[in-house]
């Protein structure tokens, strides 16, 4: 399986997908195809974490976990041992913009702060 060289951005399917497989070299085929490849994948490689973009068919196996935005519910899997300690590929995700802390949110979605409750005053109506 030939690995890639980090992208800019870990984005959702748009005009930057990737037209092929980075295990194949395949193009999408149909539509289900398309965003199979646009997903993107966090894997270890010789020098930290890489991305890449499989179809179905090459689609890395063993542990995989979801890296999912609050605002959109999008985000990368990540495989092997990036899967099982996550914290290798976080200056990966925070340079392409991800904002890790909870709630984690990707570079395409407004962050949304976290609020205290507002303080009342004693005898102030609720």
């Amino acid at each position: 399986m030939r690995r890639t060289q980090p992208r800019a951005v870990l984005a959702p399917t748009g005009p930057d997908t990737p037209p092929r497989c980075d295990g194949c070299g395949r193009g999408p085929r149909h539509p289900g195809e398309r965003t199979d490849i646009a997903t993107a994948w966090i894997l270890p490689g010789t020098d930290g974490p890489v991305i890449g973009h499989f179809c179905r068919d090459c689609a890395p196996t063993g542990p995989v976990l979801d890296l999912t935005c609050s605002q959109c519910g999008d985000g990368p899997l990540l495989a092997g041992d990036i899967a099982e300690t996550p914290e290798q590929a976080a200056p990966l995700l925070t340079a392409a913009g991800w904002h890790l802390t909870d709630p984690p949110t990707c570079p395409t979605c407004p962050r949304v702060p976290a609020r205290l409750p507002r303080q009342r005053r004693i005898g102030e109506a609720r």
